[in-house]
C-alpha cells in the first residue's frame, strides 16, 4: 500500500505540483485568482468523484471517459488562448489558465480520491497509505518550490512559455488512450520502446511522463495527437510573437 500511495501520487499529484510550479512562476495571479482557481477545481472534483457512478452510465456506460475527453479538449482551447496571449497580463490569459488548471487538478485528483478514500477506509491499510501520502506530498511540494525558484527569473524568456506547452500538451494526448478504451479510436501497436533506457514506471519515467508525457512505449495514436498538440499551440505561440515585434517595429 505504501509503495502503491507513492506511485499513485507520482502520478496523479506530481502533475498538479508542476502545474502549481509554472502557474507561480508566471507572477500573474493575485489572491483572489488561486481563489477562483481552487474554487474551480475543487468544484470539478467533486462533481467528478460524487458523480461518477451517474456520469459513468452515459453514452452507453462510457460517459465518464467522453466527459473527459471533452474537458481535454476544452485544455486544448484554453491552451491555444494562453499561447496567443502569454505576454500580456491580460483577463483574458488568467481566464484561461484558470479554466485549464482546474481542469486538469480536477482530472487528476478525482481519479486520485477514488482510490484514496477507498482504500483508507480498511483500518489496516490506513497507516501505510498515510505514510505513502506524506512522502508523495513532500516530493511534489519539493518539485512545487524547485519550479517555482529556479525558473521564476526566467518567465520572461520565449522558451518558459514552451514548457507549460509541453506540460500541458503531454496530458491532453492522454484522451487517445481514454477513446481507445471505449472503443472509439483505433489501438495500434507501438511504435518504438525505449524502457531500457527509461522504465515509464520507475522514478524518472514518472518524472517524465508528468513534465511532458513521456510513454516508453507510444502507439501512433498518441505519438500524432501530442505532435498535433504540441505543434499546433507552439505555432500560435510563433505567430503572436512575430505580431508582437512587427508591433514594437511599428511603434518605434
Amino acid at each position: 500500500m505504501l509503495i502503491n500511495t507513492v506511485v499513485l501520487f507520482l502520478t496523479d499529484v506530481l502533475p498538479v505540483a508542476i502545474l502549481t510550479g509554472y502557474i507561480a512562476c508566471l507572477r500573474i495571479f493575485l489572491r483572489q485568482h488561486w481563489f477562483y482557481l481552487i474554487t474551480v477545481a475543487l468544484s470539478l472534483v467533486i462533481v467528478l468523484s460524487v458523480g461518477r457512478g451517474t456520469i459513468s452510465g452515459w453514452f452507453d456506460g462510457n460517459g465518464y471517459e467522453v466527459i473527459s475527453v471533452f474537458l481535454y479538449a476544452v485544455c486544448f482551447f484554453m491552451l491555444l488562448i494562453y499561447s496567443f496571449f502569454a505576454q500580456p497580463q491580460q483577463t483574458i490569459t488568467r481566464v484561461a489558465i484558470i479554466i485549464l488548471a482546474s481542469i486538469l487538478v480536477a482530472l487528476h485528483f478525482a481519479d486520485f480520491s477514488l482510490y484514496f478514500f477507498t482504500f483508507s477506509a480498511y483500518q489496516e491499510r490506513l497507516l501505510p497509505i498515510s505514510i505513502g501520502a506524506l512522502l508523495g506530498f513532500g516530493i511534489s511540494a519539493s518539485v512545487t518550490i524547485i519550479i517555482t525558484v529556479l525558473l521564476t527569473p526566467y518567465r520572461h524568456h520565449w522558451w518558459f512559455p514552451l514548457c507549460i506547452i509541453l506540460f500541458v500538451t503531454g496530458h491532453i494526448s492522454d484522451a487517445t488512450y481514454l477513446l481507445q478504451q471505449i472503443g472509439w479510436l483505433n489501438e495500434s501497436g507501438p511504435l518504438w520502446d525505449t524502457s531500457a533506457f527509461i522504465d515509464q514506471q520507475s522514478e524518472y519515467g514518472h518524472l517524465l511522463q508528468a513534465l511532458m508525457g513521456y510513454r516508453s512505449s507510444p502507439d501512433a495514436e498518441y505519438v500524432l495527437c501530442w505532435f498535433f498538440v504540441f505543434i499546433f499551440a507552439s505555432v500560435t505561440l510563433l505567430v503572436r510573437r512575430k505580431n508582437s515585434s512587427v508591433e514594437v517595429q511599428c511603434h518605434a
